[in-house]
């Protein structure tokens, strides 16, 4: 038996060209052909109306949200962070001359200030007793003042701010002043305490938290 061709696209029908179709076949008694394409095209029209059903479903299934790259960069950019300086553009030509770098100062806002509805804990770093010896005349140097640096840690429950005091010490009888060492950081000049980061990290890692989400957390 030949194949029979197609009365009209399954996926866009023309209702005209499939009532004159039947037309002719009908004044040709061609009856058994004409069951034949008729069932066809409704087998044919029902396979794509299923297919269209099943990617209709698999589109409106609720997933979860992935993280594009710029999700993930305002993730890292946590509201009480600095914002990341940005770097000036290097000049690809090399027999310009080199000029002197103009200084920064005053043209770069600064480190943003820790929010300051946080409790402020007052953490002591005295200059230790070895250090306390003036290297000139190896007399006894006294307390002459401190300098503050904050940096923001969490205790379990509680956001807060460390206000690490580090010592200063002079002789009175010179102008020897030694201040004491500051401790070690897991990022050095940064201002998120070594709880928060480890804190954070494990969220992120183990518990699959976004960071944005974490923010909000906090």
């Amino acid at each position: 038996m030949a194949t029979l061709q197609p009365i009209t696209s399954a996926h866009v029908p023309d209702l005209e060209q499939v009532r004159a179709w039947l037309q002719k076949m009908i004044a040709s008694m061609r009856f058994v052909e004409l069951i034949m394409a008729i069932i066809g095209l409704i087998t044919r029209m029902r396979d794509i109306n299923t297919e269209l059903n099943k990617r209709l479903a698999h589109l409106s299934r609720k997933r979860p949200r992935s993280e594009t790259l710029k999700r993930v960069e305002r993730q890292l950019s946590l509201p009480f962070m600095q914002s990341a300086e940005a770097k000036p553009p290097q000049s690809s030509t090399d027999n310009t001359v080199d000029k002197p770098k103009a200084s920064r100062k005053g043209q770069h806002p600064g480190r943003r200030a820790l929010p300051a509805h946080l409790e402020r804990i007052t953490v002591d770093n005295p200059v230790p007793p070895a250090m306390r010896k003036c290297p000139q005349c190896g007399g006894e140097m006294t307390t002459v003042g401190h300098s503050m640096c904050e940096i923001l840690d969490v205790i379990p429950a509680r956001v807060v701010v460390m206000q690490r005091r580090d010592e200063r010490v002079a002789c009175p009888r010179d102008n020897a002043i030694v201040s004491a060492p500051t401790p070690n950081q897991l990022v050095e000049r940064g201002v998120l305490g070594t709880t928060l980061i480890v804190e954070a990290t494990a969220d992120k890692y183990l518990e699959h938290q976004p960071i944005e989400r974490q923010c909000n957390r906090y």
